[in-house]
């Protein structure tokens, strides 16, 4: 059932690359920036597919990966 997902998932995928190439001439910014951002998740979602283990933040040490900037920002202030 996973790759009836993956497949169908990449052919819209490839349908809207193939329409963002051929109305990129007549379309807003604000349209624009929407297919980017759905872009964004589609590539997203290719990773979340096929590296379904795969923890882009650490979460577990987040407090501990995350301290350092944060008192380096409230000592600069």
């Amino acid at each position: 059932m996973n790759n009836i997902f993956q497949f169908v998932f990449i052919c819209l995928v490839i349908i809207m690359l193939l329409q963002f190439l051929r109305k990129r001439k007549y379309m807003t910014s604000r349209q624009r920036g929407i297919v980017v951002f759905l872009y964004i998740l589609a590539i997203l979602g290719f990773v979340a597919l096929y590296f379904p283990n795969l923890q882009l933040m650490p979460s577990h040490y987040l407090k501990e990966w995350i301290s350092p900037y944060v008192k380096k920002w409230a000592t600069y202030r």
